[in-house]
């Protein structure tokens, strides 16, 4: 292999050096990228959930359902709405 790389011209171990390093560099970015959106949109989902929350205290016309817990990236909700929105939440510890 070592000897093919060297019989190959400058031209084609610099386009080859620069395709590699174009993927690394794209596989990079995609990463970091997915990793920031995740995380971006668990936010939107936690502060959505937060609102209903507030909503449902300050109409104060909920009732206490067993259901199971939703679990959220930073919160999680006891109750449920008949209606099926949250209204007790805590922060996880």
């Amino acid at each position: 292999m070592l000897k093919r790389w060297k019989s190959a011209s400058l031209r084609s171990q610099l386009v080859a050096m620069i395709m590699a390093l174009l993927i690394v560099a794209l596989t990079v970015t995609g990463a970091v990228t997915l990793t920031l959106l995740h995380s971006y949109l668990q936010g939107q989902v936690d502060d959505k959930l937060n609102a209903a929350v507030d909503s449902a205290r300050k109409q104060r016309s909920f009732t206490q359902l067993q259901a199971p817990r939703l679990h959220s990236h930073r919160l999680f909700a006891d109750a449920l709405h008949p209606r099926g929105t949250a209204v007790h939440i805590r922060r996880r510890p």
